[in-house]
């Protein structure tokens, strides 16, 4: 791929410093022009949610292994701690409009973590709503205009795009209290090891900061996950630890201190087990990719 071929036009992109509206913090908004058969790499979420909206041409998204085919005026949400790509098209590439935020009003937040819960393996994070689409194209338009009470008609954009995303998922938020209550729980599990992987020493850690009995939490979480805390917990070190070799900015021994691992060699023998390739594999396969 060269490089010229994928081009953004970010009207936001505060993804250290984002930018506060009354709902939201807004992190990137913008538009990317991808030319024939153009590849936005593979990479890792925070703890965000992110908006693709397809405004021509067709190509593939691919999240979490799992790649489905999209073209103009689809629209795809991606989840906290995702990882995908994009893929344009051979023939005719792929443009689309880009929106990644956190939900900070309460309420709404607590709607979208129960909706993340229930599609984050599913097809339903693709749609079609063309009062949402409208939604981001005026936030791009309205970002950067002098435009009187601009931030208080942002704002006022930005909750109704959160209010369009519940409404077009409404059969999956509307649900049994109970199972809310459970998937919920699970939810702040996974959220607190995903945000806390570089300062949590014990598992037993979820306990004090979510006020549940650490015997009482891995129950609930195996019978609704069908998994373990601690399976989750070592899946989510391991590809942290991925993104982090990736990023190339500390050594291998530095990322096992990062994580926590007890040595570089408990390091190498997780990831090698995980991946099928050592730290130094891996990274070695990300210089060949580099060069074709």
């Amino acid at each position: 791929m060269r490089q010229e071929k994928l081009k953004y036009h970010f009207e936001v992109n505060q993804m250290n410093d984002p930018l506060s509206y009354e709902t939201i913090d807004l992190l990137q908004l913008g538009v990317a022009h991808c030319g024939l058969g153009t590849t936005v790499g593979c990479h890792t979420h925070g703890d965000f949610y992110e908006l693709t909206v397809v405004t021509a041409g067709r190509g593939s998204v691919t999240t979490n292994g799992v790649t489905l085919p999209v073209e103009k005026d689809d629209i795809y949400l991606s989840l906290p701690y995702d990882t995908h790509r994009m893929d344009a098209a051979t023939d005719v590439g792929m443009n689309y409009y880009f929106f990644a935020f956190r939900v900070t009003d309460a309420e709404l937040s607590k709607q979208m973590c129960r909706l993340s819960d229930s599609v984050r393996g599913e097809d339903a994070r693709f749609f079609r709503n063309d009062t949402l689409k409208q939604l981001v194209a005026s936030a791009i338009g309205e970002i950067d205009s002098p435009r009187l009470y601009k931030k208080r008609y942002l704002s006022a954009l930005f909750t109704q795009t959160v209010i369009q995303i519940l409404r077009s998922h409404a059969k999956y938020t509307i649900k049994n209290l109970h199972t809310q209550t459970k998937n919920e729980l699970c939810y702040q599990i996974m959220s607190y090891i995903n945000t806390n992987l570089y300062t949590m020493t014990a598992l037993a850690d979820l306990s004090a900061a979510l006020n549940y009995d650490y015997a009482y939490l891995s129950r609930i979480f195996a019978k609704t996950t069908a998994g373990t805390i601690a399976d989750y917990y070592r899946e989510q070190r391991l590809e942290r630890a991925r993104m982090l070799i990736r990023e190339g900015e500390l050594n291998f021994t530095q990322i096992a201190e990062k994580l926590h691992y007890s040595s570089i060699y408990s390091f190498s023998k997780a990831f090698k087990e995980k991946y099928r390739l050592s730290p130094r594999e891996y990274r070695r396969s990300l210089r060949e990719e580099k060069k074709h």
